[in-house]
């Protein structure tokens, strides 16, 4: 009968389980309870949260009395009653993020990072499963890496498991990542003082240390030629631009050829280069007549390149 009255009046009937599983990090009333009564209440009162839901492994008691407090918290002055059990156990529904579904962010991470160049990586350590409340809309799997750009050697990836949009664990994988590219090394031991030719080098696949990519290692062999160690050098080092001093190609008021190059046309001017410079080297170069002034790169002796957007 004051059942029957509620609905009558534009009351909420909540009726409580002894036990019940749920989704998600946080509990909402109509995931433990039986809702009845005016239908506009029971659609306002489906969303209310009860707080956090446990973890998995882990229960939670809610008491009647803490529920009807809720919701007349929520819904001031509506005609309220909560009946069922006293005490309602809540438990988790769960799932586990696999240990491949952590490496595969991880890895794909450092795979983007690496910009396309040669990357070897390795798994240092074992990756654990996650056990994680099943999610009501959804487990994002995000890797998260600060440095822009990546290095060889060993490196942390933060991987972060988020249920429903909010974090909810980070599991730190580690690894030993080797960046690899061909590079020129010296086919045999130069001493300081000594000039190579193209004979002294070859082209080898080489793991870039942290010295080796911040160094100017894309120097080709024509670069090289005639060039001056500066130190002793070891058979299969990388040969940079600081190992060496490299034989002036264009000096400073000399005219030089100037090859215009945009997509598959190629035009030659003539120029007086303002600076002197090696092969491989940027310089400024006027253009015939002083009406213009390009920075274009040093091919050979006598010869510039400026490629043209």
């Amino acid at each position: 009968m004051l059942a029957l009255t509620a609905l009558l009046v534009g009351g909420l009937t909540v009726t409580l389980p002894d036990a019940v599983t749920v989704k998600g990090s946080e509990i909402e009333l109509a995931e433990v309870a039986q809702l009845s009564g005016d239908p506009a209440l029971v659609t306002r009162a489906r969303e209310l949260s009860l707080g956090w839901a446990p973890a998995p492994g882990y229960q939670r008691t809610l008491h009647a009395a803490q529920v009807a407090r809720r919701i007349r918290t929520a819904l001031v002055g509506i005609d309220l009653t909560v009946t069922g059990s006293a005490l309602c156990k809540v438990e988790p529904e769960v799932q586990l993020v696999t240990s491949a579904q952590i490496e595969a962010a991880a890895r794909g991470l450092l795979t983007e990072r690496a910009g396309g160049r040669d990357l070897e990586l390795l798994l240092l350590e074992q990756i654990d499963p996650v056990s994680i409340p099943v999610p009501e809309h959804g487990l994002e799997v995000v890797a998260r890496l600060d440095r822009a750009l990546l290095a060889s050697g060993p490196i942390q990836v933060p991987v972060e498991l988020r249920v429903d949009g909010l974090p909810w664990r980070t599991v730190w994988t580690r690894w030993e990542a080797g960046l690899w590219a061909d590079r020129l090394v010296l086919a045999r031991d130069v001493q300081r003082g000594e000039v190579l030719t193209v004979h002294d080098l070859r082209r080898e696949r080489v793991r870039l240390g942290a010295a080796q990519e911040a160094a100017a290692g894309k120097l080709e062999a024509a670069a090289l030629d005639g060039a001056v160690a500066l130190r002793d050098l070891t058979t299969g080092s990388v040969v940079a631009a600081g190992d060496v001093r490299r034989p002036v190609a264009v000096a400073r008021g000399t005219e030089v050829t100037v090859e215009l190059v945009k997509g598959p046309i190629i035009a030659s001017s003539v120029g007086t280069a303002l600076e002197s410079a090696a092969v491989g080297e940027r310089i400024q170069v006027s253009l015939a007549g002083g009406t213009r002034t390009v920075n274009a790169q040093v091919i050979r002796r006598g010869l510039v390149r400026l490629v043209l957007q």
